[in-house]
Parts: structure tokens; sequence; C-alpha cells
């Protein structure tokens, strides 16, 4: 049996974020997203890929700083996480294969 909410508002959920930092190679973290309706998430990816990271990434574990001392969440960092394009686009993909168990191609 499938139970269905029609208001998910404030659903969250965690997954795994594969990282493949062009320097340091493969790494991963733990990722809390909103989940948000398709009407946004389009509205987002109009936006462009920072708007839907800024939107929909709302807390982490397993993230360091660069003295390998965990770095809590912040809107800042986030922001900064958009800058770099291997961590955006590794976010999305994780945020897209969680929420439809279905990965994203090349």
């Amino acid at each position: 049996m499938f139970d269905f909410a029609p208001d998910e508002s404030g659903l969250t959920f965690n997954t795994t974020v594969k990282v493949n930092h062009p320097k340091h190679g493969k790494s991963e973290f733990t990722a809390e997203f909103l989940l948000v309706d398709q009407d946004e998430y389009d509205e987002l990816a109009r936006e462009g890929d920072s708007a839907i990271v800024e939107r929909v990434l709302v807390g982490w574990s397993g993230v360091r700083d660069a003295d390998k001392q965990p770095l809590p969440f912040s809107s800042g960092v986030r922001t900064a996480m958009t800058k770099r394009a291997y961590l955006r686009t590794a976010i999305i993909r994780a945020y897209v294969a969680g929420y439809t168990g279905a990965r994203l191609g090349n």
C-alpha cells in the first residue's frame, strides 16, 4: 500500500553525495535535502544550478574544512560550494537520484 500526502512541505531526506575533486579525487558526504515539488524545481532550474543547490541543500554531515575539522552546515559555505562546478553538479546529481531513484546521464 502506498500512502500519498498531497502536501509534503518541509519533507527532507538524506543521501550520499559522491564528489570527484579535480585534484584530490573521489570522496563523499551525506547531504540533507528539502524535497520540492516539480513546479518549484522547474522554476529553480530556469534560474540555474546554483539556485537549485541554494534551495534544496539544507544540511550535511561528513564535510571537513582545510584543517580536517568537521565543517558545520551554513548558508555561507553552501553558497561557496555552488561556485565549484564539480561540487554543484555532484550535489544536484545526488538530489535527483535521491528523489527519483534514478541516476542522471553524462
